[in-house]
């Protein structure tokens, strides 16, 4: 059986979809399945940050192997955390990043999926190559979002999108991050 994905994404920065990103990983972890967090947010990911791990390797590594790609070495690429969840942390420099493709992230998938429980991704809400085909591997789609009317003007955005990209209603499960009764926009509306 191969492992769910899990795609957070944030409809605007700054709504914590990194935060929930690792969140849901280390509690995934605590339930007894292997989770691995795989840092899509690049170039100026924050997934180790948040673990407060150094990693040694990123997904600048993946692109740099090409199609020799294989589960042994991208067991190598990814960074333990004391909790249990292991990462593979976004390029560190911008023309790194660069390096990244497509291509890369559904290998990187494909074998994650094999290894892992669970398989969570931090997306970039670029609408870029790999965040697109991440978001296409997805067996489930976070779109985070805070309930202000500025913010909430970017997930009716993305859903759009997402839906025009052939992802189901079913797939796409909008999340208020950091509710409060004082917000602008109340559950009812």
């Amino acid at each position: 059986r191969l492992a769910p994905v899990l795609a957070v994404m944030g409809a605007k920065g700054g709504v914590g979809a990194t935060v929930v990103a690792c969140q849901l990983s280390a509690a995934l972890q605590a339930t007894g399945g292997r989770t691995v967090v795989v840092d899509l947010n690049y170039p100026l990911g924050d997934v180790a940050l948040h673990f407060d791990v150094r990693p040694s390797y990123t997904l600048a590594h993946v692109a740099k192997q090409g199609d020799e790609l294989d589960a042994t070495y991208l067991r190598g690429l990814l960074q333990g955390h004391r909790s249990g969840v292991q990462i593979l942390a976004a390029p560190e420099r911008v023309e790194e990043a660069e390096l990244v493709r497509g291509v890369h992230v559904e290998r990187v998938i494909s074998l994650l999926r094999q290894e892992f429980a669970w398989v969570v991704l931090d997306v970039s809400r670029s609408w870029n190559e790999a965040s697109v085909r991440a978001l296409d591997l997805a067996s489930e789609i976070l779109l985070i979002t805070s309930l202000d009317v500025p913010t909430l003007n970017h997930p009716r955005q993305h859903l759009d999108l997402l839906l025009r990209l052939g992802h189901s209603d079913a797939k796409i499960h909008p999340i208020a991050n950091r509710y409060s009764k004082r917000d602008a926009v109340t559950d009812k509306e």
